[in-house]
């Protein structure tokens, strides 16, 4: 999962991170352990918090690339 990797990247824990977008922490773990994707409100508050934070812009590809196999 590419939450995973950003946030390996980025050097952040589920805990940091669930306090910065201002989520709660299970579900944020629910993002990780379960693969759900979040709401708008937090993709939003998720891509700001990784573009700051690894100091580049960070595209919603990047967080949630494209399944194999679908078509546009």
């Amino acid at each position: 999962m590419q939450l995973i990797k950003l946030m390996d990247a980025a050097k952040t824990t589920p805990v940091e991170l669930a306090t910065a977008i201002e989520a709660d922490r299970t579900t944020v773990w629910r993002w990780l352990n379960r693969g759900l994707r979040p709401r708008a409100e937090y993709t939003d508050a998720l891509l700001t918090f990784f573009s700051k934070r690894l100091n580049r812009s960070v595209r919603y590809e990047e967080l949630f690339p494209r399944k194999k196999g679908r078509a546009a």
